[in-house]
């Protein structure tokens, strides 16, 4: 599965297969910076959404490559200890 079709994947999971932009945009900006995404970026990217110029899968990669999002899962600590492996059940 490439990157583009899993991200789609957990997109379509967390929203529907036609997510509506306020709440792709809302979601993701909350994720990523930790706060209600400024009323100029929600217009911005909720508009590029709804006008077919970036799709929801598009989105999710720019937030999912953005250097917060390496800082937030504390990126290069993880690549200096690793992830702990918990069996599930």
């Amino acid at each position: 599965m490439s990157y583009e079709e899993l991200m789609k994947a957990v997109l379509d999971v967390v929203f529907g297969s036609n997510p509506s932009g306020p709440s792709v945009v809302c979601t993701l900006y909350k994720n990523l910076a930790g706060s209600l995404a400024p009323q100029s970026i929600s217009d911005e990217y909720e508009g590029m959404l709804d006008r077919g110029s970036m799709t929801s899968t598009e989105l999710g990669i720019a937030v999912a490559d953005h250097g917060l999002n390496a800082t937030n899962i504390y990126l290069v600590g993880l690549a200096q200890t690793g992830i702990e492996y918990v069996v599930y059940g």
